[in-house]
Order: structure tokens, then C-alpha cells, then sequence
């Protein structure tokens, strides 16, 4: 209680009858609590690609129930989290020389266990994907000529329930919430791709204001989107991201950056399957 009272003072508020109060909007919050927000980056990359897996519904009827709770596949979980950290970009900041990332994978998800908002449950499933890695081992031990057991293609992939305790369950929707702003920026950030190609060359700042309009927009309809996801800081990080991963070009010229799509990608097809990868942590 301590600890918040001063965190919450720090911020110019107050905690009376045991809510806190703060001063300071959406996005003055967002800019105090951004450097913070590294540590969590783990357990949030977890969680938002959990919420998608389950169509952000997390409410369990019964807690840590294989038969009532919602159960997810680790190996579906794991692989789609180390896509999402190369796609924000995290794989750089948070795997330590030497590193891998799935060890940050590994470290998120016993953060998660800990806080209860995963659990382990050990099942055999069908899988494409362990089928396929299952076969690829199998195939340099025996001779593939020989007949094949009606089970060799099966193996036991951890399951995980989702919410052990309502605890766990706030948990994971709190922290989910973590990086929303900067996932949501990288959508609409990869939508604009459309207009820079179509332009040819763009200024970074008109990216800006394009991808500020894009969440303007949504937010005049209603949508549940935060200020913070349009800020010039976001849409910067998105481009960097693109352009380590060879999607767009950055020219610095004069004092100017000049924003294109690099070669490979100008076209309609590869902006779309660009914008198709993202699309899977919509959130």
C-alpha cells in the first residue's frame, strides 16, 4: 500500500478510500510508465496473443478444470510469441547476447504460471506442426521403408489453462493491455503502407499524421482504441520495425526522412500479406 501511495503521489495524485487518483491523462500516464513497461514485455507478449486465442474472452466457468476452462496449446502459444516479439521488435532488447528468444518465451510464461494466469496440463493432440518436427526426428532413426505405428503421429503437447484463479485471470487482462497501443500502431501503421506505395516516397511525418488519422478515426466511430496509439513516438518505432525487416526503406536527406516500400514488397499482394500477418494479433 505503501508502495502505491508513493507511486501514486509521484504521478501528482492520491489514493483516498482505496482507489487511486490520478491528475494526468491517457497519454501523460502512458509517457511516465513507458520505460517501465520493458519489464513486463515478456508476460505481455503472452498475454496478448492469448486473448486472440481465445477471442479475448478469458472467463472461465470453472478454474483450472480440463473439461470447464478454456485450454490453449503451448507450442501454438510459444511459437506465435516469438513471431509477435520480432514483429514489435523486442527480440533485440529483451535476448541477451548469446540469447535466444525463445529462453524470453520460456521466462514470460513461468512469469505467467506464477501469477496464475496460466496453468500446465499435459494431453496428447493432434498437430501439423509437432507432426511434421515429430516425423523430421523420427525419419533419421528408423528406416522410413518400415511400417509405421497407427500412433507414431501423435505426441503430447503441454495444453495450458487459462485463468487458474480469478486473480490470474485480471492478471493476464492487465498486463494483455501492456503493449495494445504499440500492436494496434504496427496494424495501422502497416495500412498506410497502401498510400506510400501509391505515393512512392512519403516524409516520416506524413506517416505520422497518417497513422493518427487512421486511429482518429476509429475513435470517432466509438472504437475502443487509446489516444496513446496514434503518438509520433509509436508510429517511429513501427517504421523501424518495417525497415528491419526489409518491408521499408528510410532516406535521410537534408535534415528530412523520406518513407518508401522497399522493392520486394511494392505491391498491392505483398502490402496485403504484410498487413495479413499483423491482422493476427489484432487485439
Amino acid at each position: 500500500e505503501e508502495v502505491v501511495s508513493w507511486g501514486a503521489r509521484m504521478l501528482g495524485g492520491r489514493v483516498r478510500n482505496g482507489e487511486v487518483e490520478l491528475c494526468c491523462n491517457e497519454v501523460e500516464l502512458w509517457r511516465e510508465g513507458r520505460m517501465v513497461e520493458q519489464h513486463f514485455v515478456p508476460e505481455a507478449v503472452l498475454g496478448i496473443v492469448v486473448m486472440g486465442l481465445v477471442g479475448q474472452k478469458i472467463n472461465c466457468t470453472r478454474e483450472g478444470n480440463k473439461e470447464n476452462s478454456i485450454l490453449i496449446s503451448q507450442e501454438m502459444l510459444m511459437e506465435k510469441g516469438e513471431l509477435l516479439l520480432r514483429l514489435l521488435g523486442e527480440d533485440k532488447r529483451q535476448v541477451p547476447p548469446c540469447g535466444e528468444v525463445g529462453e524470453v518465451m520460456v521466462e514470460g510464461l513461468a512469469r505467467a504460471e506464477r501469477s496464475e494466469g496460466l496453468g500446465s496440463l499435459e494431453g496428447a493432440r493432434e498437430s501439423q506442426h509437432g507432426e511434421g518436427k515429430w516425423t523430421k526426428r523420427a525419419a533419421r532413426q528408423v528406416d522410413l521403408d518400415n511400417d509405421w505405428q497407427e500412433d507414431m503421429g501423435r505426441f503430447v503437447d503441454t495444453q495450458l489453462v487459462v485463468g487458474v484463479s480469478r486473480a490470474g485471470r485480471e492478471w493476464l487482462e492487465w498486463v494483455a493491455g501492456l503493449l495494445r497501443n504499440r500492436v494496434r500502431n504496427l496494424l495501422y501503421t502497416t495500412q498506410v503502407l497502401h498510400m506510400v506505395r501509391e505515393k512512392g516516397v512519403v516524409r516520416m511525418n506524413e506517416m505520422v499524421v497518417a497513422v493518427k488519422e487512421e486511429v482518429n478515426r476509429r475513435r470517432g466511430k466509438m472504437w475502443n482504441v487509446g489516444m496513446c496509439t496514434g503518438e509520433e513516438e509509436l508510429t517511429i518505432r513501427s517504421v523501424e520495425v518495417l525497415v528491419s525487416a526489409g518491408v521499408l526503406v528510410v532516406v535521410r536527406e537534408a535534415g528530412l526522412e523520406w518513407v518508401s516500400v522497399a522493392r520486394e514488397f511494392d505491391t498491392r499482394e505483398m502490402v496485403e500479406e504484410v498487413i495479413k500477418i499483423v491482422m493476427k494479433f489484432k487485439c
